[in-house]
């Protein structure tokens, strides 16, 4: 055979007739060439964009880790408002009909003593108040600074905020309030303003 005639099939290697069309041990067909393996900046950028999939991935799995952390912190401060409100009605309930005097902080210290309450209780976990031992009483709740309740107040209890979150930044501008009939609400800074004016509209706290 001429020199120069043959040469190697670039799928198998063999040795095949320069002229084939189809190599006779692969069966491949010749005449298409094959995949020229990628090129340094090709494979560089197939790595670039790997890394940018992953990054945002992992970021992406970060935020919704945060945002159910978050939610469950909310749903548990929520609860927490609630057997606040409990807390009240247990005292009401011990005092024939009657709400303490409302003193800021030291009505729910009060009501923490008197009931044996977890101090727990009254921290959000979203709060710098959360981090504090069990045993320090530091609340991140509080209710109005002075005054009582007036009576009888079933017409406006519906209305009436008894206790609400200090910082409205636990939640992203939403606190949790607990109303006179233990109904807990989640309310921005105008809602609660609304509901602080009505009560003194209404002359609710004397």
């Amino acid at each position: 055979m001429e020199e120069g005639a043959t040469r190697h099939c670039p799928y198998c290697q063999e040795e095949i007739l320069r002229a084939a069309v189809k190599c006779k041990h692969c069966r491949e067909d010749l005449d298409v060439q094959p995949p020229a393996p990628p090129s340094r900046s090709r494979r560089r950028g197939l790595w670039v964009a790997m890394g940018i999939l992953t990054a945002g991935f992992i970021g992406s799995i970060a935020w919704l880790l945060d945002h159910a952390s978050d939610n469950a912190n909310a749903h548990k401060c929520r609860s927490n408002a609630k057997q606040i409100g409990l807390a009240f009605a247990l005292y009401q309930q011990r005092e024939r009909g009657q709400l303490p005097d409302l003193a800021g902080d030291g009505t729910l210290r009060m009501l923490h003593d008197r009931g044996g309450i977890d101090v727990r209780i009254f921290r959000c976990p979203s709060s710098v108040e959360a981090d504090l031992p069990p045993g320090t009483f530091a609340t991140s709740f509080t209710t109005w600074q002075g005054g009582a309740i007036v009576t009888p107040f079933d017409d406006f209890a519906m209305h009436f905020p008894l206790a609400w979150e200090k910082e409205p930044s636990n939640h992203s501008g939403i606190r949790h309030v607990v109303f006179l009939n233990g109904f807990v609400e989640r309310m921005d800074e105008a809602r609660l303003d609304e509901a602080f004016e009505q009560v003194r509209r209404e002359g609710w706290l004397r």
